[in-house]
């Protein structure tokens, strides 16, 4: 970074401060600053979104604006050109310097007490944190692109595996013979089937990141939706031997929001809940309403816990945790609990895992009082 010149927007409306400043970094014997002087934040914000910078330094109190609406304006065109800003103000403040910090700053410094060297040093670390950031920044997005890209590519033959294998088990063309031929087929069906729910979920999880996924939002009845998604996975509680039950104890409960997503939430939980219970466990489902008239939807299993350490991670994107029942010790994709977390951010509601190891696990989803229909609600009808 020695042999770099760094493009400085100063933002000061005080003349002796500002020549203070910039006296300082002409002074420092080290990088060479290129310093661009403003006095107003409206001046300021019309050259972010015209010019190059490597940093900001602002002033809190400006002639149109002043305190934290000062950083909050600023740093919307900082966010977009990737420049760190450095908040100077009189006096240090604590408070204040929290509230900078919070409201977007990458620094705080009090001009009273500012030796050259601290600003100088200030200024480079601000810089090299803000590229290291950006470098995580760009290869994230190069990973979700890349993720979007081959989940593309990749429906397009598993539609023809998929539609071929279904005209075979079908027999469109002809009995298939001999008849062992029929299981393969069937089998070649039902794991596309399993892909292609796996390239939809990575594809609704890049859109989610991206946050280019909407939701159609209707009044939908939570409680029957629930105990069709529960029916659904029938199959796999009688062959992993364990009861399932759903509960709804104020009747019916309808809820505003995008229902496939929803039921995506029930069935990602679901079966989670299923694949870590032993045999003779149980797995219930409750829909219920709160004091506050808000939904909450639990998934309860009695299967083997988690440790504090899984829990803290376990919304994060492609964790995988391994199947204890499964033969072959199979492992997920850690797709789903990710896309289940976003599609309940969606909905403006919260998720929430507690777990303890050989006791079970439960997950409480909550929707606000603001998406519950109170009219399909048995307990609150008018």
């Amino acid at each position: 970074m020695a042999d770099e010149s760094f493009r400085i927007l100063l933002v000061e409306d005080n003349p002796g401060d500002a020549r203070l400043l910039q006296g300082m970094l002409s002074t420092s014997g080290g990088e060479p600053f290129d310093i661009v002087h403003a006095t107003h934040l409206n001046q300021a914000i019309g050259l972010l979104e015209r010019d190059a910078f490597h940093a900001v330094i602002l002033d809190l109190g400006l002639p149109d604006s002043n305190g934290m609406s000062t950083v909050d304006r600023t740093r919307e065109p900082a966010f977009d050109c990737r420049v760190p800003i450095i908040v100077v103000t009189g006096e240090i403040d604590e408070e204040q310097a929290d509230d900078a910090l919070r409201h977007g700053a990458l620094d705080y410094l009090a001009k009273n007490d500012l030796q050259p060297e601290n600003l100088v040093r200030t200024l480079r670390y601000a810089i090299q944190r803000q590229r290291t950031r950006n470098s995580i920044e760009d290869a994230d997005l190069l990973r979700r692109q890349f993720l979007a890209n081959m989940s593309h590519e990749l429906r397009t033959p598993l539609n023809s595996i998929i539609g071929y294998s279904d005209m075979m088990r079908h027999g469109i063309l002809g009995e298939l013979q001999p008849p062992p031929y029929a299981e393969y087929v069937d089998s070649i069906h039902k794991s596309g089937m399993q892909l292609l729910a796996l390239i939809d979920d990575l594809l609704d999880l890049s859109k989610a990141e991206n946050r280019m996924l909407a939701i159609d939002e209707k009044d939908f009845n939570l409680t029957l939706l629930a105990g069709a998604a529960a029916g659904s996975m029938m199959s796999q509680v009688a062959e992993r031997e364990i009861r399932m039950s759903v509960s709804s104890p104020n009747g019916s409960v309808w809820l505003n929001g995008d229902a496939p997503m929803i039921r995506q939430v029930l069935l990602n939980l679901v079966s989670n809940a299923i694949k870590f219970t032993p045999a003779n466990g149980d797995v219930t489902v409750e829909i219920g309403v709160n004091a506050d008239s808000s939904v909450r939807l639990v998934v309860r299993d009695s299967g083997i816990g988690m440790p504090r350490e899984e829990i803290e991670r376990a919304f994060d994107a492609y964790l995988q945790v391994a199947d204890p029942y499964s033969r072959k010790g199979d492992r997920g994709t850690g797709v789903g609990l990710a896309l289940t977390k976003h599609f309940v951010e969606l909905h403006n509601g919260t998720i929430l895992l507690e777990s303890e190891v050989g006791l079970g696990t439960q997950v409480t989803v909550t929707f606000p009082a603001s998406r519950t229909v109170s009219d399909g609600i048995d307990g609150l009808r008018h």
